[in-house]
């Protein structure tokens, strides 16, 4: 879930500063999957729960307790006491993820571990110094109604069969998940609170989110032929907008569904 005032005009930043500004969801289980550790670079963690060595477990709101990784620090918000420390080392572990850490002074070694499942996706945090003692950060899992509530609010790939843009006039597509197109991007789930999507209408798409909306005049479309990797692709709506460099792309499978979009740079999946 993530960030949205400087680059206004952007969809993708967009999106990204307006979640990152309310930070009005937690992270789930099942949520982030990683590869590599230098995808948790940029990354930020909003669990649900923490608790001090075998205390019991403390419940905290959304956004109350935060976890950043930046590329040289990690930092804690929300816990008395904790605070940002410098990365020394981070490597790979039987158990996730691990990153060795230093205080601002340079004294004082702790330690982070991201804890993954055997399909690479964070199930929990754990962290450790001899000052603060052991923490532990629990991220919830969804429950059956909040995943039947998704399926009700995101727009499914076979909701629409498009041909032309004019197909899409009075359609609202509310994507499930974003993609930037970056070396070590990860693969980020919208959240139903941030309200993100795309609203077409003749002659013009809008981009909107809680925070606002950014509308776009379309000068043409066409479809092409696809040329790319991805078996499920066979044609692209290209649709060219007024502001952009790039066009928008609309991804089609074989039924004229659409897989994916695409919009400066950032790619967005339906359910």
């Amino acid at each position: 879930m993530k960030r949205f005032i400087v680059a206004f005009f952007l969809a993708a930043t967009f999106l990204t500063n307006a979640m990152a500004a309310g930070w009005n969801d937690y992270t789930y289980q099942r949520e982030k999957r990683f590869e590599k550790v230098e995808q948790v670079i940029g990354q930020t963690f909003v669990p649900q729960e923490y608790a001090a060595g075998y205390g019991n477990h403390t419940e905290v709101e959304a956004g109350d307790v935060k976890i950043h990784f930046t590329t040289n620090t990690v930092k804690i918000e929300g816990i008395e006491g904790i605070g940002t420390y410098t990365i020394v080392a981070k490597s790979k572990s039987r158990t996730g993820y691990d990153f060795k850490l230093a205080d601002n002074r340079g004294y004082e070694l702790s330690e982070l571990k991201l804890l993954l499942d055997r399909d690479k996706y964070v199930a929990g945090i754990y962290f450790y110094s001899r000052k603060s003692g052991e923490l532990s950060f629990t991220l919830p899992e969804k429950t059956q109604s909040q995943l039947q509530k998704e399926r009700n609010y995101f727009t499914a790939k076979t909701a629409n069969k498009v041909s032309v843009f004019n197909d899409l006039m009075g359609k609202n597509i509310m994507p499930a998940k974003y993609l930037s197109n970056t070396e070590q991007a990860v693969m980020e789930s919208i959240s139903m609170n941030d309200k993100f999507g795309f609203k077409f209408n003749e002659g013009k798409v809008s981009v909107s989110s809680l925070r606002g909306s950014k509308t776009y005049n379309v000068k043409r479309s066409k479809q092409t032929k696809y040329q790319g990797k991805d078996p499920k692709v066979k044609n692209v709506l290209q649709v060219k907008l007024a502001d952009t460099k790039q066009p928008m792309k609309l991804y089609l499978n074989e039924q004229h569904q659409i897989e994916y979009m695409e919009l400066n740079n950032t790619k967005y999946f339906l359910m």
